[in-house]
């Protein structure tokens, strides 16, 4: 288990270092992350699919039933006025 938690925090340093973090670090105006919110808003829209897909398609029986309680939950988050973004 120790490999899998080296390997997490490897990962994690790698996107931290990386030009999006980077970028997002230094931004000193919204119009610098703008196009990255519209993309990322898109992306997220999608979420619930992407996990409902993942469900169907993952073929281990230990990690289906996180996937699919996952994807059933994503749809109750509230989508308030406080957390949309006008872009």
């Amino acid at each position: 288990m120790k490999w899998l938690l080296n390997l997490g925090a490897e990962c994690r340093q790698n996107l931290l270092s990386g030009s999006f973090y980077t970028q997002l670090a230094a931004a000193e105006h919204p119009d610098d992350v703008r196009g990255w919110v519209r993309q990322l808003y898109y992306q997220s829209s999608d979420f619930t699919a992407a996990l409902a897909m993942r469900y169907t398609i993952c073929r281990d029986f230990r990690y289906q039933s996180c996937l699919a309680q996952h994807a059933t939950e994503e749809p109750q988050h509230p989508r308030t006025s406080d957390n949309v973004v006008t872009i």
